[in-house]
């Protein structure tokens, strides 16, 4: 079984998970793949890329303010890639990533 909370699986039959204390519930796994309970991005169909070095996250291309970065290895979705630049989110803010530094998964 796997915790809907901390999603890290839960070998004995006791109804809370040992990690993080969530009340642990079975669902029919049909039903949890298709409501994305199960998927490994934000649930958009836009493109996957992986990060291939460590990326700041700007509020522009080129130029704009690094509002934060994204860690090597790490799979992201972007809206599009024009002029070398990956539109994609950051704390639920747009923001840009070199796409020099990202490849499809």
């Amino acid at each position: 079984m796997i915790c809907w909370k901390c999603h890290r699986h839960v070998s004995d039959s006791s109804l809370t998970c040992p990690f993080c204390g969530a009340n642990l519930v079975i669902i029919p796994l049909l039903f949890v793949i298709g409501i994305g309970l199960l998927s490994s991005g934000s649930g958009s169909d836009e493109p996957l890329y992986r990060v291939t070095k460590t990326v700041n996250c700007r509020t522009a291309p080129v130029t704009g303010k690094v509002i934060g970065s994204r860690s090597a290895g790490l799979k992201i979705h972007c809206d599009k890639v024009e002029n070398g630049w990956c539109k994609t989110e950051y704390n639920g803010e747009t923001c840009y990533i070199s796409a020099k530094y990202l490849s499809k998964k």
